[in-house]
């Protein structure tokens, strides 16, 4: 009986090998294609930026990407949708857990986070975001004055909005920290 079940576990193994060994193949059939790309264009690049070496740096044209942490789905959809429509890339989680899994996975210029979060309090939350990428920028909503002093002491914090949020407040917030990066 164990022979068979070593016979079967050996099948399962030489055949999930023979699996990956095809996916090697045509992964190495495509780095060769790229490969023949790089050595016909290479020359070609290699002469334009040599050309154009005193030229201005491009900037590309790529959108901000931002990611709103609050609980409260209204609050979410709107910001969201005046961000987006300002041309910004919106992504949102709706407690901390969420916040930093998306921040370890994605880029984010700007978060915009609710001092209330149903798993932590949000300067907290800024906190571990800013110890894993320094050059993080925050915006922090919060509905309590008497937490703003202690909130401009924690790095990364740029701005400050009292609820409710006017959106002019929110794009210009938005605007302003964004331009320091």
């Amino acid at each position: 009986m164990a022979d068979s079940k070593d016979q079967e576990s050996l099948d399962l193994i030489f055949h999930i090998l023979q699996e990956h060994e095809e996916r090697f193949e045509v992964i190495e059939k495509r780095l060769d294609e790229i490969r023949k790309i790089v050595e016909h264009f290479g020359p070609i690049v290699n002469k334009l930026s040599k050309t154009d070496q005193k030229s201005e740096p491009v900037k590309l044209d790529v959108p901000y990407s931002i990611l709103i942490v609050d609980d409260d789905p209204n609050v979410v959809k709107t910001f969201k949708m005046i961000l987006e429509s300002s041309g910004y890339t919106v992504e949102s989680a709706s407690n901390a857990l969420d916040a930093l899994r998306k921040a370890s996975r994605l880029h984010f210029d700007l978060v915009i986070i609710d001092m209330n979060l149903p798993d932590t309090l949000g300067d907290e939350l800024a906190k571990r975001l800013v110890s894993t990428n320094n050059k993080l920028r925050l915006i922090m909503i919060t509905g309590y004055s008497n937490y703003k002093d202690q909130l401009e002491k924690i790095p990364g914090i740029t701005q400050i909005l009292m609820k409710p949020v006017n959106p002019e407040d929110l794009l210009s917030a938005t605007r302003k920290t964004l331009e320091k990066i």
